[in-house]
């Protein structure tokens, strides 16, 4: 294990994330709105242990990743413990996040937000008729 006590660039953040058998993310702020290294982790399909901040109970719901309690080091020693020794486990945890992650990845939102654009487009509302002796 080693940790980097310094500013990354987001070319050493994907480098360490593709290195990394867990990805932990223990913030202690439960109202945590996001976060741009848990959403990396999850487009590269990595096996994610999380406290429950709000980013992390969203994507992470559905077994794409393990929450534990804030403030617990115990639980995310054990957490981590088990992804490492139980391979299925940790291979499931792996798909469900890379699966989830590809949804977040900018042809797929485009894709969306395109196909949204088009059912706005063809459910406007159609100019109202003009009533007979009316000006």
């Amino acid at each position: 294990m080693k940790f980097a006590n310094q500013y990354l660039t987001q070319r050493e953040i994907v480098e360490y994330l593709l290195a990394s058998d867990v990805y932990v993310t223990p913030y202690l702020d439960p109202n945590q709105i996001t976060s741009g290294t848990l959403a990396y982790a999850l487009g590269a399909g990595k096996a994610i242990v999380s406290t429950p901040y709000l980013h992390a109970r969203e994507v992470l719901s559905d077994g794409r990743g393990v929450l534990v309690p804030f403030r617990d080091a115990a639980e995310i020693a054990a957490a981590v413990n088990r992804v490492l020794a139980e391979p299925d486990f940790k291979r499931g945890l792996e798909e469900r996040a890379f699966a989830y992650g590809r949804q977040m990845a900018w042809p797929a939102i485009g894709k969306r937000v395109l196909a949204l654009m088009q059912d706005v487009l063809d459910h406007r509302a159609a100019p109202e008729p003009e009533v007979a002796g009316t000006a």
